[in-house]
């Protein structure tokens, strides 16, 4: 929390004045919704397993599949409509462009560290209830596909919908960034004393990557077999991070 207030204001600091209602109405919303997020959350502590009616009563389901994939639709269901508001706020209340793009951007950023407690949430309560914990990761990467998935979805009917043409660019670069997404999210949240570089590590070669494609060095293929293999990697080697990570303790929602 004391990591996010700092980024917050430093975030602040840098947007010009005339912005700065709109970054701060953007925090509001994001923050009510991590609070709205977090009491439900903590409804289901104490219990072995939560009791959820919308997914079978197993353990794997309820602690593993059900939370992470509510998680993903939370995330990637909220960023269309709130993208249809913004765009009807600038067609119709003449909002700035570049200030929807602000509020958007804040928004999304708090919704992704909401998610990242959901997964948090997830590995706590199924290594307490004495779940392996290479059967967490094993679950959890495949969850992640649907991250890349609804980005592939969302790219198609936002080209269809204001009638340009679909480009490669288009459903490259969004597919590799929602495969970054989902390695970021969990390793962040899983991050120790020992593996706090793991998820920086990610995030650096994937920025190499961006880099190397807007410079014309790398063409846009290689973009979306960079994040695969980065995301088989992650994958093989979630397991180990898993069996570091100290649940509750850790993570960047801790």
């Amino acid at each position: 929390m004391i990591v996010l207030l700092l980024l917050a204001v430093v975030m602040w600091s840098l947007t010009p004045i005339h912005i700065q209602p709109v970054f701060l109405l953007g925090l509001v919303v994001g923050g009510g919704i991590a609070l709205l997020r977090k009491d439900g959350a903590h409804q289901h502590r104490g219990q072995a397993m939560p009791e959820r009616s919308r997914f079978p009563l197993t353990p794997v389901v309820q602690m593993i599949r059900e939370p992470q994939v509510t998680a993903w639709a939370f995330l990637w269901g909220g960023a269309p409509v709130l993208v249809i508001v913004l765009g009807l706020l600038v067609q119709y209340a003449r909002l700035e462009s570049d200030l929807a793009g602000i509020f958007f951007t804040v928004v999304f950023v708090q919704g992704v560290f909401v998610i990242m407690g959901e997964f948090g949430r997830s590995f706590r309560e199924w290594v307490g209830f004495g779940g392996h914990r290479a059967v967490w990761a094993r679950e959890t990467a495949v969850i992640g596909f649907i991250s890349p998935v609804c980005a592939l979805v969302l790219g198609v009917l936002a080209a269809l919908v204001s009638g340009q043409l679909l480009t490669t660019e288009m459903v490259v670069v969004p597919v590799a960034g929602a495969l970054l997404l989902a390695i970021v999210v969990v390793l962040a949240e899983l991050a120790s004393g020992r593996t706090w570089w793991v998820p920086i590590a990610y995030v650096g070669a994937g920025v190499g990557v961006v880099v190397l494609w807007a410079t014309g060095h790398l063409p846009v293929g290689m973009v979306l077999a960079s994040g695969i293999v980065l995301y088989l990697l992650h994958a093989l080697t979630l397991p180990a991070v898993a069996r570091q990570a100290v649940p509750g303790s850790s993570g960047a929602s801790a």
